[in-house]
Parts: structure tokens; sequence; C-alpha cells
């Protein structure tokens, strides 16, 4: 992790990376907590996409690196998934969870695909996903508080068979 996130730091122009996070962080108000790969400074200083760098804005065409920001790691043996997007299970909404627990503007998921092409997607905090994220939490609380007062299981939704048939022959 340290190398992918030195070298992603020395591509965004990035100061002060602190990589010895030993101590999980709680969200203020939320049931989540969070454990981080790496921060860094930002210096005030504005990026945009930069193919050759491997640095890309994913939701924003230009984004400020205003104070400290989140930086996670990923080493990955898949080929690249896409250009100018990250999947969801490889990132983002982990990223934006722990930007909101650490009060963060700006971070980025670094990934280095088979161990030669690494990839910065840099985004800003993002409301709308955090709202979405909060609400789902609250939801998955709610169930566990449920489950643990009346020993009930409150299933979530089922979304195709293959996934029913995992829950009940």
């Amino acid at each position: 992790e340290s190398i992918i996130l030195e070298e992603s730091a020395r591509r965004l122009g990035v100061s002060s990376l602190k990589l010895d996070h030993t101590e999980p962080y709680q969200h203020k108000t939320a049931a989540v907590a969070c454990s981080l790969d790496g921060t860094a400074d930002g210096d005030g200083i504005e990026i945009m996409t930069d193919i050759e760098q491997g640095v890309i804005c994913v939701n924003a065409d230009k984004i400020k690196l205003d104070g400290v920001g989140v930086i996670e790691a990923k080493l990955t043996s898949h080929e690249v998934e896409s250009a100018d997007q990250l999947p969801l299970y490889r990132g983002p909404l982990q990223l934006q969870m722990q930007m909101d627990i650490m009060g963060a503007t700006w971070g980025a998921v670094c990934v280095l695909y088979k161990g030669t092409q690494l990839k910065v997607f840099v985004y800003e905090r993002d409301e709308e996903v955090l709202t979405r994220l909060h609400e789902s939490i609250a939801d998955f609380q709610r169930r566990l508080d449920r489950f643990k007062s009346e020993d009930f299981i409150e299933w979530y939704d089922i979304t195709d068979p293959t996934e029913a048939s995992k829950l009940w022959d």
C-alpha cells in the first residue's frame, strides 16, 4: 500500500503524506467507522484529469484539493475496468464515507492494476451520495436493533432468483 500511496501522492502533487493510521475513526453521528490507508494535504491545488499521469477527476471537471484528503490504496490482478469511472466495488463509496468521517472535501482511490498500471481516481465530497449512505446505514442499524430486540430478521428485497436460492433452498 505504501508504494501505491507514495506514487499517487507524487502524481497528485500533495504533501504531508501520512500512512500510519493505526486506529479506526468513528463517525460523529452515524453507526459507522473506518480505517484509513493514508491522508495527505492538498495544499489548495486544483487538478484536472491527466491521462498520461493516470489521474482521473471522477465527479467534477476540476477538483480543488483543499486541506487534508483521504487516500485509499487498492491492488488488483484485473484489467482496468473503465477509463474514467471506478466500479462501486472498487472503493468509491468507501472513500465517500471515509471523507465524511474525516471531514475531508476530497479523496482518491489509487488502484494498481496487474502490478503495472496505476490509476488515481480523485473525488470531491458528494453530499447526495453521502445522504444515501447515511440512509442505508440507519436502515441497517434499525434492522440490527429489531433483530436484537425481537429476534426477527427483516430481509432486504430479493433482486434476482440466484440471490433467493442462496437464502432458501
